[in-house]
């Protein structure tokens, strides 16, 4: 069951993900920026059998909130689903609002490592690939190619660029 939000994220009711009504239904996501020491920000391409922009490159790892999870706890399932890793400390980031088919709120979180990304293991139907790229390099791609990208990338590379210029401290997060 995924949690149907009003306007304020507050939860209004519940439905299966195949009843969710893409026109009024607003739901939550988590989403995790992992930045590496040197500021490179690892993506990842959206597995080609995804309904929602197959093939696109987006944040490492996102996810829909299922039931009464919390953000965080979306996060930590989708991390190790997704890449087979235990979700690093993080440091809650913004909470955005995305017009899409369905809207959705997208909870940030960010955190450093510097993990092998040949040390991952992918959940093939979510992630073809994942590469590490520079901010400059992920900008200028974006720009160039914007089909290549999920439609939030330009939020994504916002909050990556405040992330760097704050202090390098990052401490688990209030649950969201």
């Amino acid at each position: 069951m995924i949690p149907i939000v009003n306007s304020d994220d507050q939860i209004v009711m519940f439905k299966n993900r195949d009843s969710v009504d893409p026109s009024t239904d607003i739901i939550r996501a988590a989403s995790l920026i992992l930045m590496d020491s040197n500021g490179k920000v690892l993506l990842a391409r959206r597995s080609l059998n995804k309904k929602s922009e197959p093939g696109c490159w987006g944040e490492a790892v996102g996810g829909t909130v299922e039931g009464r999870e919390t953000y965080l706890a979306t996060l930590e399932r989708e991390t190790a689903e997704e890449l087979g890793l235990q979700l690093p400390p993080t440091k809650l980031g913004p909470k955005t609002y995305t017009e899409g088919r369905p809207p959705y709120f997208t909870q940030w979180f960010l955190a450093r490592t510097d993990i092998d990304i040949n040390s991952l293991t992918l959940q093939a139907e979510e992630v073809d690939a994942v590469e590490w790229f520079t901010l400059q390099r992920l900008k200028s791609d974006s720009q160039e190619n914007p089909e290549q990208f999920i439609a939030p990338i330009g939020t994504m590379v916002e909050i990556a660029e405040a992330f760097l210029s704050e202090p390098d401290t990052i401490a688990p997060p209030r649950a969201a």
